[in-house]
């Protein structure tokens, strides 16, 4: 979450790594460890697999993408996080629709409403 957060929220270019290791420091974790994981290979190829998977199966092209059982996905773009009882509610919309509703592709809102 805190990765999601710096690329959509804060608009940091995760890209650098520079950042990513700032964002892994600021959530706790040892830095020398995380430089170690992430130059692992297994790790790496792990995560080439993931997103081979997730291009090639899902038609993943950004994240988060939520890929529901019945194979459907979904891209979300959300103005902010929910919280608690609030989270449920949206996801259970967000099911409804993009899971539910095959015939939907796409939803867009103007990032600035019109004048009444």
């Amino acid at each position: 979450m805190p990765l999601l957060q710096a690329r959509h929220r804060d608009r940091l270019d995760i890209d650098q790594v520079e950042v990513v290791e700032r964002v892994a420091v600021d959530s706790g974790l040892d830095l020398e460890r995380f430089r170690e994981d992430m130059a692992a290979s297994d790790i790496l190829d792990a995560l080439a697999r993931d997103h081979q998977e997730a291009v090639s199966g899902h038609g993943v092209f950004g994240t988060p993408t939520i890929v529901f059982p019945e194979g459907a996905s979904a891209y979300v773009r959300l103005a902010e996080a929910p919280e608690g009882a609030d989270a449920i509610r949206v996801f259970d919309r967000l099911l409804a629709v993009a899971a539910g509703e095959p015939t939907i592709l796409e939803i867009k809102r103007p990032r600035k409403s019109p004048p009444d």
